[in-house]
């Protein structure tokens, strides 16, 4: 999938019972990494969900940075009182690497009573600080004591992480670069090399 991303403009997504989706990349890879994302749960159902660039209101369409801040924003429909809920996010690239797995109540986020006929608005922030590839998002509610089994919304976003300067790895270190030397005659120190990544 990550090649596909990066060598094409265009895909083709062959889905069964659907018509075929014939789009930009950026557009196919998001529908193909978010298919199943409607699978529902007796106690709530998924509403509305966006991926934005960080203070912007219009959906995330094409490929971003390495570090650029997201905003990921959701509604659930409950059908079953939640006492004491909170939300964990998954992050996991297209070949199943878990890059991230958190949950609010230990960033000392919020934990809400949701009652059955209520809608719940999520948002959640959060940096891709990742290399190139395609990424995918899934959020659970969950009980902090564990007196609930919790409630999955698999795949429900993704997001396209576009690069070209790493060799390779998963993770964005943003590394800052110095070399100096010192002459065997000399103490003094000169300064060879001082380079920022981008």
């Amino acid at each position: 999938l990550q090649a596909v991303a990066a060598l094409c403009d265009r895909a083709l997504l062959l889905r069964p019972n659907q018509s075929p989706l014939l789009d930009r990349i950026e557009q196919v890879t998001s529908a193909y990494l978010s298919a199943g994302a409607a699978r529902g749960d007796s106690r709530a159902t998924l509403g509305d969900v966006s991926i934005n660039r960080a203070h912007a209101s219009a959906p995330l369409t094409a490929t971003i940075r390495p570090g650029e801040q997201l905003t990921l924003r959701f509604t659930a429909h409950m059908l079953a009182d939640l006492p004491r809920c909170a939300v964990e996010l998954h992050v996991l690239r297209h070949d199943g690497l878990y890059v991230f797995d958190g949950v609010s109540f230990t960033e000392n986020g919020p934990v809400v009573d949701v009652r059955a006929g209520s809608t719940l608005h999520g948002e959640i922030d959060f940096r891709a600080n990742v290399l190139r590839g395609a990424y995918r998002i899934t959020i659970n509610l969950v009980d902090p004591s564990r007196l609930w089994k919790a409630v999955e919304f698999p795949a429900v976003a993704s997001f396209v992480v576009e690069e070209s300067t790493r060799w390779g790895g998963c993770a964005e270190l943003e590394p800052r670069y110095r070399l100096t030397t010192t002459a065997s005659d000399d103490i003094t120190s000169g300064v060879l090399a001082a380079c920022s990544a981008p």
